[in-house]
């Protein structure tokens, strides 16, 4: 008993230890601003640690004999605000008479605010932990003797790039715009597509050491209060230093971690988040970053792509239909053709199954080695593609996979045939939309060839059957992934494998119960 007192002592103390390294750690300086100008000036410059890109400029305000320090981060700011748009109104506009003064400053302060031309973008704090806070993202701090508040001026310059195509979701008919790593410019191109009074956009900040901002988004008129709720929640719990890429908080929210199938959709494209939105999902946008997530998600919306819905419905069925067919290509494939020579030739036609063994004379490896041989290699060379400059990475992957690939057949370590379904198996990776999905497949394809090689057939239909299961008990933020499969929606599977004209798709989808479930309101039928 006593050791097990002292023990959670032992608990007890280490937590408070974490708790007070942790409070070390995040450097927070607690207090307020000071009358004395040197003082606040000296205090900032301390919670900075004396950084070398901190600039501080004194001056007289007005040609009067009021002293004023501005202080900011010097990569962060544009050079040009700071001189038009602060100095010069504060040095050379006419002097104050001494009624401007007052005795607490207020009407001092207040025609000082009048004085700089930023369109509003002023704030006054006496909180050293925002004045900090506001100088780490570019603004321009403005001090002055004998008051102890400090002015936020809004001058950040920091370099962007501009709107460009999505690399990874590109379309043949589209729009061509995409996110960027630029914040406030992400929200403004959901909000030139969306201009909805009901558009709702709730930002806080993430990360103990970066203070990253992230957004939720929501239609409030559709989306689902138990969901948006959930997802906030998820949110708030994440306690992390940075948030590099929304690929973290993909992995933080997410309902089973073990999955190999992604529960977020992430995505570059403005007009898919809005069509999410529409339909009363919820999207999240970090700063910093060009990728986008949108939840809850299923399966087939991985599937789906926004081309679907912008050419014709039967032109959208019929990619849709290659679509699910390629993921059944790129996971079993290389394991049916492995099962097929190696335990099942009956099952193939004589004449095929004659082929197939006189393309495997002389090959000394079984054909789960050679199938597995290829597939390693196609990883590496997709890798290398992707890790290498962008034209030497495109000329590395087709000029390597036709030389290796020959050279394989030539020298009788794999047969045509082989590189024939791996080939087969790559293209049809290629055709998925979601990346994420792709590469889950592709870890898939190996797993169910050690099936395929041990049990032949029956292990497939074993793998199959546990995929299932899994597929069927797997949810996104308490929506079922494997519907309108299952659980069974009749009006869903319109938009489905199939894409129904646009003229019948009247509803939005029954699966995340949206508050308005009617977008086509001339007509409505079950």
């Amino acid at each position: 008993m006593r050791r097990l007192v002292k023990g959670i002592e032992r608990k007890v103390l280490e937590n408070k230890k974490d708790n007070l390294e942790k409070e070390n750690g995040s450097q927070k300086v607690r207090g307020y601003l000071d009358r004395d100008l040197i003082r606040n000036t000296d205090t900032i410059k301390a919670a900075l640690q004396d950084s070398s890109d901190i600039v501080t400029r004194s001056f007289t305000l007005f040609d009067s004999p009021v002293q004023a320090v501005i202080m900011y981060l010097d990569a962060l700011v544009d050079p040009e605000e700071i001189r038009d748009h602060i100095l010069t109104p504060l040095l050379l506009e006419a002097p104050l008479d001494e009624k401007s003064m007052g005795n607490e400053g207020k009407d001092f302060l207040k025609l000082i605010k009048n004085k700089i031309p930023t369109n509003g973008r002023l704030e006054g704090t006496s909180s050293i932990d925002k004045v900090l806070e506001q100088l780490l993202i570019g603004k321009t701090i403005l001090l002055i003797q004998e008051s102890k508040e400090g002015i936020i001026i809004d001058t950040t310059s920091i370099a962007a790039r501009n709107i460009e195509e999505p690399i990874q979701e590109s379309l043949i008919r589209g729009p061509r715009d995409g996110f960027t790593e630029e914040f406030k410019k992400n929200l403004g191109l959901i909000r030139t597509k969306m201009k909805s009074p009901s558009l709702t956009i709730k930002a806080t900040e993430k990360g103990e050491r970066t203070k990253k901002k992230v957004a939720v988004i929501y239609d409030e008129s559709l989306a689902r209060r138990e969901i948006v709720e959930e997802v906030q929640y998820r949110l708030s719990t994440i306690q992390i230093d940075d948030l590099p890429d929304s690929g973290f908080i993909e992995q933080l929210i997410e309902d089973n971690t073990l999955s190999v199938f992604p529960q977020v959709q992430s995505t570059e494209r403005p007009d898919k988040v809005v069509a999410a939105l529409l339909e009363g999902r919820i999207a999240i946008i970090l700063e910093g970053t060009p990728f986008a997530l949108i939840v809850p998600v299923t399966l087939s919306q991985l599937v789906h792509s926004p081309e679907d819905y912008y050419e014709r419905w039967y032109i959208g069925s019929f990619l849709r239909v290659l679509r699910y067919l390629s993921v059944f290509i790129a996971v079993f494939l290389p394991a049916t053709y492995v099962s097929l020579t190696s335990y099942h030739q009956g099952l193939l036609p004589t004449d095929l199954a004659l082929s197939f063994a006189g393309a495997r004379e002389g090959i000394p490896f079984p054909s789960f080695i050679e199938a597995l041989l290829m597939e390693v290699t196609l990883e590496l060379l997709r890798e290398a593609g992707v890790r290498l400059p962008k034209p030497l990475g495109q000329t590395v992957g087709i000029i390597g996979g036709i030389v290796i690939g020959e050279a394989a057949v030539t020298a009788g370590i794999v047969n045509p045939l082989m590189v024939i379904v791996v080939a087969m198996t790559a293209v049809s990776n290629f055709v998925i939309p979601s990346y994420s999905l792709a590469i889950s497949l592709r870890i898939l394809r190996f797993v169910v060839l050690l099936f395929a090689v041990v049990l032949g057939m029956y292990g497939m239909i074993l793998f199959f059957i546990l995929l299932m299961t899994h597929l069927l008990s797997l949810k996104s933020f308490g929506i079922h992934y494997f519907t309108p499969f299952s659980p069974f929606t009749k009006y869903d599977w319109r938009d489905f494998i199939l894409r129904m004209p646009i003229q019948v798709l009247i509803r939005r989808p029954m699966v995340f119960h949206p508050k308005d479930k009617v977008k086509l309101s001339n007509k409505e039928t079950d």
